[in-house]
């Protein structure tokens, strides 16, 4: 900004900063360092003269510096990046390349409404099939499969329950969905099947949670995929290492379960291993390794040997892991255990004096040739 301009009509009457241009104060509804970002893609339209108080709407995400909100990719209604989508708009579904921190949407089959994969499509009620293109026609059921060539139902619509594979009207009768049986007021005693919430198992619990508590379809035990917190919104770090039926991380507070990827450690492996690491792996609880590179010491291999090591043999370690010290000794003009110590010249022609005489460390005089 040249010292003189105007301010951004943007700033209030308070001004700007001469240098930057960055305003002192924002009309309401205005944010930013120029107070050029709308509070209208914050959540709940909430912001301060800086930054969103809570973070920006569906569809956006912060920038690094939480200056600016801005759109997710093509049908993502949720996103922590721009690259990183962690959820979709109706009729796509989330696909995330192996080894890859790159996630976006890519649409269902034109016959879905919405989907899980290309193939494999959510179904409207009494419909079923990979395509949804077949009818259940067992009366007052919700879904069903076929098994062996054999229809069968696998949920009720509301007020009916199922019982020896047909769906009879819950009058007295437990919701199918209850753990183990149900009061005469059909309230059920044991809490519900996992994706089941309320006194009588007959609602769903948000579609994020794979279990949730009986009392709140939001308060989630079990997330659907690899998520946590109590609403499954915080995906797990991508560096957390997966196993067939477990969950990646900890839904409490997303430590990662199984371990780190290679390259990482850290409770939620959001920590890369020093490049002195002789394996480029490390122990997820400190990060420190077995062995490091010839170059490289300490716990986690993080300090460099100094270059001051005499470094002879290229198949050989140039300092002791432990604590530096060099293996082959110093070059010329220096000592100490890490070789960091400069030596002076009457250092050096004493050194070599008791080196005429036998005895004293093995230092070249000055005099000697080449």
């Amino acid at each position: 900004m040249v010292c003189g301009s105007p301010c951004d009509e943007t700033c209030t009457n308070s001004g700007c900063n001469n240098t930057t241009g960055y305003c002192f104060g924002c009309y309401p509804s205005y944010y930013g360092p120029f107070c050029d970002q709308s509070c209208e893609l914050c959540t709940n339209k909430s912001c301060t003269g800086q930054r969103c108080k809570i973070g920006c709407i569906n569809g956006y995400y912060g920038n690094a510096d939480g200056f600016e909100c801005k759109g997710c990719s093509d049908h993502c209604s949720s996103c922590v990046s721009k690259t990183n989508c962690t959820k979709c708009e109706k009729g796509y579904y989330l696909f995330r390349y192996e080894n890859n921190d790159y996630s976006f949407c890519t649409p269902c089959n034109p016959t879905c409404v919405e989907c899980i994969s290309y193939s494999e499509c959510v179904c409207e009620s009494g419909k079923y099939g990979p395509a949804c293109n077949k009818e259940c026609n067992i009366s007052n059921c919700k879904s069903c499969i076929d098994v062996d060539s054999v229809v069968k139902c696998t949920e009720c619509i509301n007020g009916y329950a199922f019982l020896n594979g047909y769906c009879i009207l819950e009058t007295n009768l437990c919701s199918q969905y209850c753990s183990n049986g149900c009061d005469s007021n059909q309230n059920c005693l044991y809490g519900c099947e996992n994706g089941w919430t309320g006194q009588k198992c007959t609602e769903r619990c948000a579609a994020q949670c794979g279990k949730c508590s009986q009392n709140d379809a939001k308060n989630c035990k079990i997330c659907k995929g690899d998520f946590y917190t109590e609403t499954c919104t915080h995906p797990c770090s991508l560096h957390c290492s997966a196993f067939p039926d477990s969950p990646r991380c900890n839904i409490d507070n997303g430590t990662c379960l199984n371990g780190c990827d290679k390259g990482y450690w850290g409770d939620k492996c959001d920590n890369r291993c020093y490049e002195g690491c002789n394996s480029g792996s490390c122990y997820q609880p400190n990060g420190f390794c077995d062995l490091c590179n010839r170059t490289h010491y300490g716990n986690s291999c993080q300090s460099k040997c100094s270059e001051h090591c005499v470094d002879n043999d290229a198949s050989s370690t140039i300092c002791y892991k432990t604590n530096g010290t060099c293996v082959g000794g110093c070059k010329d003009g220096y000592g100490g255990n890490t070789c960091e110590d400069e030596m002076a010249a009457s250092t050096m022609v004493s050194s070599s004096t008791a080196l005429i005489f036998g005895y004293g460390s093995v230092i070249r005089s000055p005099q000697d040739g080449d």
